[in-house]
């Protein structure tokens, strides 16, 4: 298997080239690989590499940063999803890119599973969303929605917490939000799993 991941130095790609299966050819590439905001250099970038896979996980994550510049945000993870979407296509390779359960509005009073209906109330949900939508023009696509990564390759909430428990008295933290924080290590050992697989569609991780 020839596996190629897109954002491979963010924490969650770092994780994945980690833990790839010593038998797959697996090539990392990030933003000095290549601009996939701009089709051609997705293309080239695709071609060059001739992935039978593509695990997409270069997006811009800032939540607060998208909300200041929605068209930025709509760019890297609409813009950038559709064109390595078409790249997909030109190659034959198969989509598996990673999504947020930002595309929801947060209002159950339960745990969103894959048919709920998408709803996101700020512009990172919703640059997301038509990055997902995108991805879908693809046949052999896997949409894969996951929250609230931490683990030791990057900034995250929880060693934000730990961090902020070990040098002061008390903490002060929202209570209006919810979520499961999801362990990189686990989420790329799902992915792992997922890659070789018919699987299509979505799928909560």
């Amino acid at each position: 298997m020839r596996v190629l991941i897109t954002g491979a130095q963010g924490m969650l790609g770092t994780e994945l080239l980690l833990r790839r299966p010593p038998e797959w050819t697996v090539i990392g590439v990030d933003i000095a690989d290549g601009d996939l905001t701009d089709a051609a250099a997705a293309l080239r970038l695709m071609s060059a590499h001739e992935p039978q896979v593509v695990i997409h996980c270069a997006a811009w994550t800032d939540v607060d940063g998208c909300t200041r510049d929605p068209a930025r945000a709509m760019l890297l993870n609409a813009g950038a999803t559709a064109n390595v979407t078409a790249a997909c296509r030109r190659v034959g390779a198969r989509l598996i890119t990673l999504s947020t359960d930002y595309v929801f509005a947060g209002d159950l009073d339960r745990a969103y599973v894959e048919d709920d209906t998408p709803r996101p109330l700020n512009p990172y949900g919703e640059s997301k969303l038509a990055g997902e939508r995108a991805a879908a023009a693809l046949p052999d696509h896997l949409i894969v929605r996951t929250q609230w990564l931490y683990g030791p390759a990057g900034k995250n909430f929880v060693a934000t917490i730990v961090r902020a428990a070990r040098t002061h008295d008390k903490l002060r933290v929202v209570t209006d939000e919810w979520g499961s924080p999801t362990y990189t290590r686990d989420l790329a050992e799902g992915l792992w799993r997922l890659a070789p697989t018919a699987t299509t569609g979505i799928v909560h991780l």
